[in-house]
């Protein structure tokens, strides 16, 4: 008889699936019998195909990812190739040595998507200040070329953003719809356990509640994964367990919305470090294997992860430059060296009420400490503020400090 499963809720998504499907089978064979009440099962092979159909449809979407990735990579790295080209380009054409600096260029390039894309921008909003000056000539069709590669690298960066958004929409919908199963599955199951009480064990019936196992399923030969442990370091978590007595290698899945358990290692070892999660409470599992068959999860352990916020920056500042355009900027607390920083900006009419801080930032990841922004309108008053970001938290906003036109 296939091992029966207490608490469904438990499970991690596939074996959830399979212990759903088994169910149906079983119901199926239930059909005309004296208990069974249709209007409890009505739908409920419905509801499991539904959710067979999100996970498949999010299996579908995370084979695209690997490909997007290759894409991004090579367009990151011909930008990269582009922005060190212009650096070395520049000081050839202006004895200035500032120049390289003035066009965002004066800093390590390195292949980090953030960072090309705020040295690209930053180097482009130069150009189209400078780009009418005859001085600049020389250095048109470099500039262009590197717009082109610039705007490719956008695209495909843009690409991977949607995909991103896309998953995070597939992994909300498969949780949905595994609720849906999950909640009809407990009416069933008290349905038939008010039918069938065994007096050996009154949390289940014999009847539908076990998993026929695909190669995902739990042997029962396999040991259990003993001593899960899931400790801070810093941002991180590491998590270690116990070596498992014939076992080649392990399958560590993480969740912060249960029960929808996902894949974070598979491999050896038995130890795994997971690099700066987010806030909140992360929730572990292990279990071992051999071949290609699998032992069962260990029980799940939790920990809480709280990164304490950096301190705010200090001496913003705003002015006038050419043209009304404004200049804000900044300076981190000394011995903070931010992730990144985020501007907010939003312009009233002038002898308006002071505005609140935006729920969006106008700039995100900056790791310049100054942005020139778009001509300020007449009669309008501009407000700025700024934050920092350190091992995935926000520090305090700064500001705002503002400036009239």
């Amino acid at each position: 008889m296939a091992p029966k499963c207490r608490y469904p809720k438990d499970l991690g998504l596939n074996d959830f699936l399979t212990f759903a499907k088994d169910m149906v089978t079983w119901l199926v064979g239930e059909v005309g019998k004296p208990d069974y009440q249709a209007s409890v099962v009505a739908g409920f092979d419905l509801k499991v195909a539904a959710l067979e159909a999100e996970i498949v449809a999010y299996s579908t979407l995370q084979s695209h990812v690997p490909e997007l990735h290759r894409i991004l990579d090579a367009k990151a790295k011909a930008i990269q190739t582009a922005l060190q080209s212009m650096k070395t380009l520049l000081p050839v054409f202006f004895a200035d040595p500032a120049i390289v600096g003035e066009f965002g260029l004066a800093v390590e390039i390195k292949l980090d998507n953030d960072d090309l894309y705020v040295i690209g921008q930053a180097c482009l909003t130069h150009w189209g200040e400078v780009s009418a000056d005859p001085a600049y000539a020389e250095v048109v069709t470099d500039f262009a070329e590197l717009q082109t590669v610039f705007d490719e690298f956008m695209a495909a960066r843009a690409g991977w953003v949607l995909s991103d958004q896309a998953l995070d929409e597939a992994q909300n919908t498969i949780l949905a719809e595994r609720a849906t199963v999950e909640e009809q599955e407990r009416n069933i199951f008290n349905y038939y356990r008010s039918k069938h009480h065994d007096p050996k064990d009154e949390w289940w019936t014999d009847s539908p509640w076990g998993r026929t196992g695909d190669s995902n399923a739990p042997s029962g030969e396999i040991g259990v994964p003993a001593n899960l442990q899931a400790t801070l370091e810093g941002a991180d978590v590491r998590i270690s367990w116990s070596a498992v007595e014939g076992a080649d290698g392990y399958y560590l899945v993480h969740t912060q919305f249960p029960p929808l358990f996902l894949r974070v290692y598979e491999g050896a070892d038995t130890e795994f470090l997971h690099v700066r999660p987010d806030n909140g409470t992360h929730h572990y599992q292990v279990r071992a294997k051999v071949g290609d068959s699998y032992g069962a999860y260990c029980v799940a352990v939790s920990v809480e992860v709280v990164v304490e916020a950096p301190a705010p920056p200090v001496m913003l500042n705003i002015v006038l430059v050419e043209d009304g355009k404004t200049k804000v900027s900044w300076d981190s607390p000394e011995g903070v060296v931010y992730d990144g920083c985020s501007l907010f900006v939003a312009d009233v009419p002038t002898g308006s009420p002071a505005p609140s801080k935006p729920a969006s930032p106008m700039f995100h990841d900056l790791w310049v400490y100054s942005v020139t922004l778009d001509a300020l309108a007449p009669g309008m008053t501009r407000y700025a503020w700024v934050t920092g970001e350190k091992n995935g938290a926000e520090s305090e906003a700064t500001g705002p400090v503002l400036i009239s036109n």
